[in-house]
């Protein structure tokens, strides 16, 4: 792909871009363009002081002096020029050129044209949506990735910033997390301070992968709801309890004195 601007007559300067390289790093997109400016001659002020304009934007920025005002041009002139653009975070990207002369008038000005640059851009997954939920329920995160190749780890902390509870490696949007009786009793032990039905606040943390290259991650609070009972089986048999008894003036997690954990299981409620 290439494109090619033109300017005033006799001689008519005519230049001719095309993409050499271009790359993306960090929110940082750069594009190097080759340019040629076709041999002419001729009589008119357009064959002398003739410069290419060039820019991440439409208000270009930089400019490269292809001919000088005093000299005249009997073969094709080449060059390059590097255009950087910054705070990137999509594709396709433009760049901008105008080829212009130091006789242009308000009547024969210079003539601009665009080039399109598609990029590779990687960027991290956002958040579309996270359940409120319960303790002994379910959840589920949804997002879409930026692309389709892209991996994610889901985490969940409890009560503080970095304190993981739950990780579920590989997720995929809306698929339900079903909370399993270890990471309740885990919950139950962090949780000693807390009463039945009270909330507290859980933070959702989705890392995106592309390939093995993490991307960095984002976080989304949300609320978790304490239990209100449950039914634990001990050595064979059913017995109702409710995740929190009173204890000395305390509440105290129930399940926290089972001393054998290995051996309950929920049933159903």
């Amino acid at each position: 792909m290439s494109i090619t601007i033109k300017m005033g007559d006799n001689p008519q300067p005519t230049c001719t871009i095309s993409l050499s390289s271009s790359s993306f790093d960090n929110g940082t997109a750069t594009a190097t363009f080759s340019y040629t400016l076709s041999a002419m001659s001729g009589y008119n002020y357009w064959g002398y002081g003739v410069t290419l304009e060039y820019g991440g934007s439409s208000s270009l920025g930089s400019s490269v002096n292809l001919i000088g005002t005093s000299t005249s041009q009997w073969s094709a002139k080449s060059g390059s020029v590097t255009i950087t653009k910054t705070n990137v975070s999509t594709s396709p990207q433009y760049f901008y050129f105008r080829l212009n002369s130091v006789a242009a008038t308000s009547g024969t000005p210079g003539a601009t044209s665009s080039y399109e640059v598609s990029f590779n851009i990687d960027r991290k997954t956002e958040f579309t949506s996270a359940d409120n939920f319960t303790l002994e329920g379910t959840t589920k995160a949804t997002f879409t990735p930026y692309k389709s190749s892209y991996t994610h780890n889901l985490y969940i902390d409890l009560l503080t910033d970095g304190n993981t509870w739950i990780t579920r490696t590989g997720y995929t949007s809306g698929s339900t997390i079903t909370i399993s009786d270890s990471e309740i009793l885990s919950a139950y032990s962090q949780l000693s301070s807390y009463r039945p039905s009270q909330t507290v606040s859980v933070k959702y943390y989705l890392a995106t992968f592309s390939g093995s290259t993490s991307l960095g991650g984002v976080s989304l609070w949300k609320t978790m709801t304490i239990g209100g009972t449950s039914k634990v089986n001990i050595n064979g048999s059913w017995k109702n309890a409710i995740p929190y008894v009173k204890s000395g003036g305390s509440w105290k997690p129930s399940i926290a004195y089972i001393k054998a954990s290995s051996s309950w299981k929920r049933g159903k409620v």
